[in-house]
């Protein structure tokens, strides 16, 4: 595929084609990656919509309508979209805006102008004079454009990027966005916390925020350069961000994921696929397991050997050895990686408990038991599903009986069954005669099964997937992340896990689709994964921040209420002892978000936390320097830049 342009969005990107015609990718919950048919000269990506110039000069814009409000009127030859509104360069050079104005970021200026960008809250133009103007938040001082003559600008969520006539680049605003890099340069492009620049030997450099790589240019010489992620502030992930460029042969190459390579599988065929939160494995035809994507526990280091089935959880994994024993790796919830003696024909493994079938036909649940969800029931199986807090099961005369959590996934149909799924608080079965059948929960039509018939099933978080009897698959219910985006083609497996989905082709190849870089906005196939980081007692913590979300007395009080807040928010949080460092009250077990460089990225996390819930959240510096222990960073009362002074308090429990 070949481009002539490219924008990043906050969890989707866009391109032209050599045809003039737009493709988009990534993450499409509001329609803002359903590009329109027709040619384009221009496009742009915002938060939630797009826009595009079509080649007769009318804008057409699509996604999320609540805020950038109707199509303008008239022709235009620059199209800018930010996070909930939109401006362009009309053909006699004056700027339009509209949408959402709450800072006066659509305010339009006066005069004429050759460029316009669009930020998260403030927008920049040039004006034919070369001068840049910027209007509406200027909190950061983002809307404050330094003298003198650029020939462009680029407007990220709390800073400005331009280039000088001499191709020098000036950044003005907060953070270290605004830490510009030497050298000549001949475009900018500004992302959420990161920036983006080529220079005139066509190689990319960027800088600012490097948390998910999204800084980490790649080598090779390109054309053109978007930088994109997550602007608000609001977020429960940090600095999310992501960076596309168009090398010089017109290929694109995208960069930058908050989450690990889940949707990536290896190269090679495979008689089995299991999806888990942020990682997924796979059997290989020569029966041995391959894992990849997140391996902050070590879920995706499989062992060796051959296997015969294999079931990924959100940061563990089991799988059936060819003797029919069970060996599981990862993280070890509630006892979740305890291996129960005996033989099993089939497993079923998610957050926080685990099922198989005995080869007489029992089935035996072990780990997680709150709900009930691991108090397995007598009688004879011949499958087995488990949920996050319930499980459900296949009688031998092929009745469905499910156990755990109340709140209507445990309430089974009556009739007859040949297949269960088991997703966050739903079921699916597939009856006898082919047909589909989901009981819990219908907040995003996850339990509207579709009509026709199946001969497999698979279930998620809030969506599910299904093999059609012509080996097409079809999703439905929540398509926030892009895993009930089903691709076309044949399959005879297909699994779902958090955000993601994977399936194997009827040739033996697997295709993941959904959070493949977070919103698949960074969706580069093949490739080897390493673990992003290590267990929490082996990072270097020293000299970091953290956020501090919950101090307990003992240790497994606080593992109990870390595993409560990842399973709610679906992200990773360490333990540590306060023992361990001077700069921390003695005595506590706390749970926490980090580390981080600075203080005011703790501070944000907090505030995000904060938003959500009512708990205290505060950050510290981990030293061995009791004289940090008094020193508290409580979240600000707006979004911090980091760089930017903190507010220092000097009580606090726990810390």
């Amino acid at each position: 595929m070949k481009f002539t342009a490219v924008t990043a969005g906050q969890y989707h990107s866009c391109g032209i084609r050599t045809d003039a015609t737009v493709t988009c990718w990534g993450n499409n919950s509001s329609g803002q990656a359903d590009a329109p048919t027709g040619q384009f000269t221009a496009v742009t990506a915002g938060s939630w919509h797009s826009c595009g110039i079509r080649t007769d000069e009318t804008i057409t814009c699509w996604g999320n309508n609540s805020y950038y409000g109707n199509d303008p009127t008239g022709k235009f030859t620059a199209v800018a979209a930010g996070s909930s509104y939109s401006c362009g360069i009309r053909t006699d050079n004056t700027i339009t805006c509209w949408g959402n104005n709450e800072d006066g970021e659509a305010d339009d200026p006066t005069g004429q102008f050759t460029a316009v960008t669009a930020g998260w809250w403030h927008s920049c133009g040039i004006r034919t004079d070369e001068t840049i103007t910027c209007w509406g938040n200027n909190h950061y001082g983002e809307a404050d454009a330094p003298a003198g003559q650029f020939t462009a600008v680029a407007a990220g969520s709390s800073y400005s990027c331009g280039i000088r006539t001499d191709e020098t680049i000036t950044c003005w605003g907060g953070g270290r966005d605004t830490e510009a890099p030497a050298g000549r340069f001949t475009a900018v492009a500004a992302g959420a916390l990161h920036a983006c620049g080529i220079r005139t030997d066509h190689t990319i450099t960027c800088w600012g925020n490097n948390y998910n790589g999204q800084a980490n240019a790649p080598t090779g010489k390109f054309t053109a350069v978007a930088a994109g992620g997550n602007r608000s502030f609001g977020e429960s992930s940090f600095g999310e961000g992501h960076s596309c460029g168009i090398r010089t042969d017109e290929t694109i190459t995208c960069w930058g994921t908050p989450y690990w390579g889940q949707a990536n599988p290896p190269p090679g065929q495979f008689t089995a696929a299991a999806a888990g939160e942020y990682h997924s494995c796979g059997i290989r035809t020569d029966g041995t397991i391959t894992c990849w994507g997140n391996n902050d526990y070590g879920q995706a280091n499989a062992p060796t050997g051959k296997f015969t089935a294999v079931a990924a959880g959100w940061f563990n994994s089991c799988g059936i050895r060819t003797d029919g024993t069970i060996t599981c790796w990862g993280r070890n919830y509630y006892d979740r990686a305890y291996i129960p003696a005996g033989k099993f024909t089939s497993i079923a493994a998610v957050w926080s408990h685990a099922c198989g079938i005995r080869t007489n036909n029992t089935i035996t649940c072990w780990g997680r038991n709150d709900y009930g969800q691991a108090d397995a029931p007598t009688g004879q199986f011949t499958a087995v599903a488990a949920g996050a807090l319930h499980a459900c099961g296949i009688r031998t005369d092929n009745t469905i009986t499910c156990w755990g959590h109340e709140y209507g996934e445990e309430t089974a149909p009556t009739g007859q069954f040949t297949a269960v799924a088991a997703g966050l608080l739903l079921s699916c079965g597939i009856r006898t005669d082919n047909t589909m059948t989901c009981w819990g929960p219908n907040d995003y039509g996850e339990a509207d099964a579709p009509t026709g018939q199946f001969t497999s099933i698979a279930a998620g978080l809030w969506y599910s997937c299904g093999i059609r009897t012509d080996n097409t698959i079809t999703c439905w219910g929540d398509n926030y992340w892009g895993g009930a985006d089903a691709p076309t083609g044949k399959f005879t497996a297909v699994a779902v896990g958090g955000r993601h989905s994977c399936g194997i082709r009827t040739d033996g190849t697997i295709t993941c689709w959904g959070a493949a870089n977070d919103y698949s906005e960074a969706d580069i196939p093949g490739g080897k994964f390493t673990s992003r980081s290590q267990p929490d007692e082996q990072i270097e913590l020293l000299g970091t921040f953290i956020s501090v979300l919950v101090s307990e007395n003992t240790q497994a009080a606080a593992e109990q209420k870390r595993d409560q807040l990842e399973l709610r928010y679906y992200r990773r949080f360490g333990i540590l002892d306060s023992n361990d460092f001077e700069s921390l009250r003695p005595g506590y077990w706390i749970v926490y978000a980090g580390p981080f460089d600075t203080p005011e990225e703790a501070q944000n996390t907090c505030l995000q936390m904060d938003s959500r819930t009512e708990a205290l959240c505060y950050g510290k510096r981990l030293s061995q320097d009791s004289r940090d222990a008094e020193i508290f960073y409580p979240p600000p009362t707006e979004p911090s830049i980091p760089g930017t002074t903190s507010t220092i308090h000097e009580s606090g429990a726990g810390g």
